[in-house]
C-alpha cells in the first residue's frame, strides 16, 4: 500500500512488494512483543492488536496526505478485488504458496502434539519456541502472497480452517490442506456473488466475505457456549 503513495499508478510490484516487506515487518515485530514479555498466545494475541492499530493509524495518514487518485487507489485495494489477479500472478503467488505450505506441513505433527499444550510437547521433544516462530513467519508469507494483487479479503483465514476442523477434524496434515480448499471456494463463491447479487454493479469481495463472515461467528459462539470449541 506504502507503493501506492510513492509511485502512483505503476503500482503492482510495488504493492506486491510492500506486502511482503510489511507481512514480514508486522511478524517480527509481533514476535519481538511476545519475546520481551514471554511467548504465549495471549501474549501474541495482544501484540497482534497494538500492531493491527499501528499500522491502521499509519495507513489512515497516507490516505490523509494523499492525492484523490492514490486515496481511491487506497481504498480500492482495502475492498478487495480478483480483476488484477491473471494467470502471471497466479503463477507468482503459486511458487511462493507451495514451498511454503509444504514446509508447514512437515510440521503437521508437532502442530498436532501443541494442541495439548505446551508443557505436554515439549516432553515429547517439540521445540515450543521455534514451531510458534516458523508457523507464524511462513504464515505471513503466505498470506502476503495471496493478498499482495488482490487487497485485503476479510474473514477467509479465519472462516475456513473452523470449516475444515468440522469437516475433517483437527490434525493438520488433513485441516491444512483443507482450509485452502475452502479458502479457495469461499474466495470465488464470494466473489462470484458480489458480481451477481446487484449486477451491473459489482459490490467488492472484500465487503462479502465480511458479511458471509460475521454471521459466522455469531455461530461460532452460540457453539462455544454449548460445548464446542473449534481451536
Amino acid at each position: 500500500m506504502l507503493g501506492i503513495v510513492l509511485l502512483g499508478r505503476s503500482l503492482d510490484r510495488a504493492i506486491a512488494a510492500s506486502a511482503f516487506l510489511f507481512a514480514i515487518l508486522t511478524s517480527f515485530l509481533i514476535l519481538g512483543m511476545a519475546r520481551f514479555r514471554g511467548l504465549s498466545s495471549e501474549t501474541l494475541i495482544l501484540s497482534g492488536i497494538a500492531i493491527q492499530f499501528l499500522f491502521s493509524s499509519l495507513s489512515l495518514l497516507i490516505q490523509y496526505l494523499g492525492t484523490m487518485d492514490q486515496v481511491y487507489e487506497i481504498v480500492s485495494w482495502f475492498f478487495g478485488s480478483l480483476s488484477k489477479a491473471g494467470w502471471p500472478e497466479i503463477g507468482i503467488i503459486a511458487s511462493l504458496v507451495a514451498p511454503s505450505t509444504l514446509i508447514l506441513m512437515r510440521s503437521a505433527w508437532d502442530m498436532d502434539i501443541l494442541l495439548t499444550g505446551d508443557e505436554a510437547a515439549k516432553s515429547l521433544g517439540v521445540n515450543v519456541r521455534m514451531l510458534r516462530l516458523k508457523g507464524i513467519v511462513y504464515a505471513s508469507f503466505i498470506t502476503a502472497a495471496a493478498v499482495c494483487f488482490t487487497g485485503v479479503i476479510a474473514f477467509i483465514c479465519l472462516i475456513s480452517p473452523h470449516i475444515a476442523r468440522m469437516i475433517v477434524g483437527a490434525e493438520h496434515r488433513y485441516c491444512l490442506p483443507a482450509s485452502a480448499l475452502i479458502g479457495a471456494v469461499l474466495v470465488l463463491g464470494a466473489d462470484t456473488l458480489g458480481r451477481t447479487i446487484w449486477s451491473p454493479q459489482v459490490i467488492p469481495i472484500g465487503v462479502m466475505t465480511s458479511f458471509l463472515g460475521a454471521p459466522f461467528f455469531f455461530y461460532l459462539l452460540i457453539k462455544r457456549t454449548r460445548g464446542y470449541r473449534p481451536c
